[in-house]
């Protein structure tokens, strides 16, 4: 099995940062965040179909307050590590809503606020370079930042709570809007876009879409403190995210999992029920004598492709979806398995801290016919 600690540059120690200070109570941090709604006029997300059909407006507002909350508390639970990673700084929406100014201004005034704050240092916050939102009436972008600076930069700006909004980023607002729906047709439709070619020689070479996402790296991620880190380290470390100990680090990850299978019983979603199934079937396929998981170690680990290239990750299968179905089978798992091992795989890069935006890529790859099942 995987071990979980990362090395060189993408682990740091410093005592300094670790002190803890007052934090954002849960009405503080609503109150700073983004609506549904708001977010939704930044980005098409999934959010909607993660948070909606519920009885009331109300309900939903509630459960999307709890899914910051949430985040942010793992944060700060990320802080008591000494042993401070990459994976320990998260990823927030910023947004400066000043009306009747420039992009430019919005920018530099989220840039001013963060900047006069004394008791964080550079090491804390890693800011965006570019905006996903620069509109008539408001400029907003990612930023990764450790422990509890948001709450020390409201701390230290009275006024920033008037133009300035910050929301911890979770699952569904990273994923693009129809993720799972593209998967699901990718699932019914297993070779899809296939065609063959025969060349001179006897071998017949087909030309076929396989499963994959693109997934855009976090400010911070390559410059870790600093420092280059490789992308041989970066894959590692999303890797490990998603396959070592069994999973542990996506289900403690996950909001979703946690509102429906551990305390009390809490609204939450049918979606958020779907998602959180995916996770305990796939924990479920580990062996209890040597802790292997054909999901984790085999499907994912050892037969899908992990191609970075600057900020974007590609990760993608070997092989044609029906012929991952016919892998998976070899292994002693059914469509149903093997489809919820896919479905994690996405859930668990969109909750990983380095992964700001997740969203379906087929590609199209060669295969010669008879290296096929």
């Amino acid at each position: 099995m995987r071990n979980i600690a990362l090395r060189s540059a993408l682990t740091w120690s410093s005592s300094a940062i670790l002190a803890v200070h007052a934090l954002l109570s849960n009405d503080e941090l609503a109150s700073y965040g983004l609506t549904l709604d708001e977010y939704e006029l930044i980005k098409s997300s999934e959010s909607p179909n993660d948070f909606g059909g519920l009885s009331s407006d109300s309900d939903t507002d509630q459960l999307w307050k709890d899914a910051a909350a949430f985040s942010y508390q793992l944060a700060m639970d990320y802080a008591t590590d000494e042993n401070v990673s990459s994976l320990k700084f998260m990823p927030y929406v910023v947004c400066n809503v000043s009306p009747d100014t420039s992009g430019s201004v919005r920018r530099e005034q989220i840039s001013e606020a963060f900047n006069n704050t004394p008791s964080i240092s550079v090491s804390d916050i890693y800011p965006y370079d570019a905006a996903i939102v620069n509109a008539e009436n408001e400029t907003c972008g990612i930023i990764r930042a450790f422990n509890d600076t948001v709450a020390e930069v409201y701390t230290a700006n009275p006024g920033a709570s008037e133009w300035m909004k910050i929301q911890p980023m979770h699952q569904s607002m990273k994923m693009i809007n129809q993720t799972v729906e593209m998967f699901q047709e990718r699932f019914d439709d297993t070779d899809a876009g296939s065609i063959s070619a025969q060349q001179e020689t006897d071998d017949t070479y087909v030309y076929r879409n396989v499963l994959g996402t693109q997934n855009i790296l976090c400010p911070g991620v390559q410059d870790f403190q600093v420092e280059d880190v490789s992308d041989d380290e970066i894959v590692e470390s999303i890797k490990n995210f998603l396959v070592a100990d069994g999973g542990k680090e996506v289900k403690a990850a996950s909001f979703y999992y946690q509102r429906v299978n551990i305390g009390e019983d809490k609204v939450h979603t049918e979606s958020m029920t779907k998602w959180a199934n995916v996770i305990a079937k796939v924990d479920s396929f580990t062996d209890a004598e040597d802790g292997t998981n054909a999901c984790l170690d085999k499907m994912i680990d050892e037969n899908m492709i992990f191609d970075l290239n600057k900020l974007s990750l590609d990760v993608y299968a070997r092989v044609t979806m029906g012929d991952v179905f016919k892998f998976g089978e070899t292994l002693g798992l059914v469509q149903n398995d093997i489809e919820a091992c896919m479905l994690y795989l996405v859930m668990g890069l969109a909750l990983n801290p380095l992964i700001c935006s997740v969203e379906p890529e087929p590609r199209v790859m060669t295969f010669l016919q008879r290296w096929l099942f």
